[in-house]
């Protein structure tokens, strides 16, 4: 008797403490997804400003060069865009704040709503994860594009793939040597002054914060073109999409040579996700558009055809146009939000083993996944 009811209290344990572990698995999921949102928010907030700032509403636009009308309403309506995404977004933070049952006084049923409040209580909630992340610490920029001059603004709104190309090679070419003498100096069996290996580093730092820049300015302000580069062979401009594009073990040397931490794999794993699930709801309803659209031209051009189909064709094409931009500035928002991930050095690091390759995309993000599971010890605790 006694026996059986140790056997069904050693089951109960068992099944009790499974349900910890998928509580906990649970938790921390939605912890990894919270910081995401947190980051993405803090991004489109930095995009925002700096739009702003070149509209002529937030500062003084880094001089007065451009007095282009056109210019000037098109920094207006991509301000006014970038504002609208930080607020759905921020709507989406409250959300994740609130189902944390965090931030009240009322049994967690509430969560502070103005913009610094918010940001506390989320920068509170994800402060566990964040510790280990000091470049993106609460009141720290993560895209690095503070001060940006009208002529660099410029100079991206005008740039073509050629020039992009020359550009990039440049950057890396002078990483590739600040990483070797640093590492050389690492390497050395002889101390090495503190200040001389410092200043190694900061070189490898000054050229990863020239090459964030570059992304995010880039893709503010010459979209397009920021896509088409983001596919092409960064030394011959042509796409290395599908079977030109690079071996699974040019991925995992490009993964092993950032020295990510296995918290930055993680939140950059989660971010990807959640990303591939709006771009899939996204694409779900433009196909939806997309047929009402057809069924309301063939009703228009039929005999006895409604007067109204033309006005619902219009507004179904206009609907098709809102869900274009929507795809747009949600990969924007996400590869803003997963380059502000590494830090500088760590992006450098990555760059110089990607050229010429691209730094990533679904297939990187796969080797990724297959190594935090299969191999953890490749990555750090801390960030470089």
């Amino acid at each position: 008797m006694a026996s059986a009811q140790i056997t069904r209290l050693e089951a109960a344990v068992a099944q009790g403490l499974q349900e910890v572990e998928r509580l906990q698995a649970l938790n921390d999921d939605l912890r990894m997804r919270l910081t995401g949102l947190y980051l993405s928010w803090r991004a489109l907030g930095e995009v925002h400003a700096h739009l702003a700032t070149c509209s002529g509403t937030g500062g003084d636009g880094g001089g007065g060069g451009n007095d282009n009308s056109s210019s000037s309403s098109t920094s207006d309506c991509r301000s006014a865009a970038a504002l609208r995404a930080q607020l759905a977004l921020e709507d989406c933070l409250a959300k994740a704040v609130r189902g944390s049952g965090s931030g009240s006084n009322d049994g967690g049923g509430s969560c502070p709503r103005d913009s610094a409040a918010l940001a506390e209580e989320a920068a509170r909630l994800v402060a566990p994860l964040l510790d280990h992340l000091p470049h993106l610490a609460p009141g720290c920029c993560i895209l690095h594009i503070e001060g940006a001059t009208a002529e660099e603004v410029e100079s991206y709104s005008t740039m073509d793939l050629p020039a992009l190309l020359a550009i990039w090679r440049g950057l890396v070419m002078k990483a590739r040597g600040a990483i070797a003498r640093a590492d050389a100096l690492d390497a050395q069996a002889c101390p090495v002054p503190a200040a001389r290996r410092a200043e190694a580093h900061a070189a490898i730092r000054d050229v990863g914060i020239q090459m964030k820049r570059l992304h995010h300015l880039l893709m503010l302000h010459a979209f397009p073109l920021y896509m088409r580069w983001g596919v092409a062979h960064l030394e011959t401009g042509e796409s290395v999409m599908g079977d030109a594009d690079a071996p699974l073990s040019h991925l995992e040397a490009v993964a092993r040579a950032a020295r990510g931490t296995r918290i930055q794999v993680r939140l950059a794993l989660s971010m990807h996700s959640s990303f591939r699930a709006r771009l899939a709801a996204v694409h779900a309803e433009r196909g939806a558009i997309s047929d009402e659209l057809a069924a309301a031209s063939e009703l228009t051009t039929a005999p006895g055809g409604a007067a109204e189909l033309p006005l619902m064709a219009d507004e179904l094409a206009i609907s098709l146009e809102e869900n274009t931009r929507a795809e747009s500035a949600m990969q924007s928002a996400h590869s803003h939000s997963v380059i502000a991930l590494s830090t500088p050095v760590q992006l450098a690091r990555q760059v110089c083993v990607a050229y010429p390759y691209p730094l990533s995309g679904p297939k990187y993000f796969a080797v990724l996944s297959h190594m935090l599971k299969f191999e953890p010890a490749a990555f750090a605790e801390r960030a470089e």
